[in-house]
């Protein structure tokens, strides 16, 4: 990658998932028992809704204050 040496790019490569995959993995657990067993796939889909809508209102705000 961008005229990286091979060695250097798989050791990061190595090492980056030796960290992300853990904490994706423990991330998901922690919320798992955080929202409980119950209607999760509901609360999941709320806790999605919610961000999506902060965040489209977030880039709206941004492109309003820009535009001036």
């Amino acid at each position: 990658m961008m005229y990286m040496p091979p060695w250097r790019f798989y050791l990061a490569n190595v090492l980056s998932a030796v960290v992300w995959a853990p904490a994706l993995v423990y991330s998901g657990d922690l919320l798992a028992r955080v929202l409980g067993r119950e209607n999760f796939a509901t609360k999941i889909f709320y806790i999605a809704l919610i961000t999506a809508v902060v965040a489209f209102l977030a880039s709206w705000m941004r492109r309003k204050l820009h535009a001036r």
